[in-house]
């Protein structure tokens, strides 16, 4: 397990709906040996939305930008 990562190394999936919402993201957490906590990486292009307003009842979010 490598407890440092390159977020370079990261493999990004793309995902979008419509002109507005566009993303690429990855896991990362697997790759750093998280347990509990989940950590992807999310990258969006200027100009677009990563996804469109929701709410999570179980779960909370943090962003690092």
């Amino acid at each position: 397990m490598k407890t440092i990562l390159n977020l370079a190394d990261v493999a990004l999936e793309s995902y979008g709906h419509g002109a507005q919402f566009a993303c690429q993201d990855g896991a990362i957490g697997p790759l750093v040996g998280a347990k509990q906590l989940g950590y992807s990486l999310c990258v969006v292009q200027p100009g677009k939305r990563a996804c469109p307003f929701h709410c999570h009842h179980v779960n909370e979010e943090m962003f690092l930008i």
